[in-house]
């Protein structure tokens, strides 16, 4: 498993969105940052919701 901090700069994404059981980002896994992203989009994330798809993760990326 390769951890998020070597794709992604977590920091600011933490700071963006805050989940209630957000764990220490050393140990985060990159879903859950691919899920932060899609948020920013306007993606749910409600448990029976699908994948975001590829539209939603474009909003959250341009955000």
């Amino acid at each position: 498993m390769t951890p998020a901090r070597r794709i992604l700069t977590p920091a600011p994404l933490d700071h963006l969105i805050k989940n209630n059981n957000d764990k220490e980002s050393k140990n985060k896994k990159l879903s859950d940052y691919i899920t932060k992203i899609a948020k920013l989009g306007g993606y749910l994330a409600r448990a029976l919701d699908p994948p975001p798809g590829n539209i939603v993760m474009w909003r959250g990326l341009s955000d």
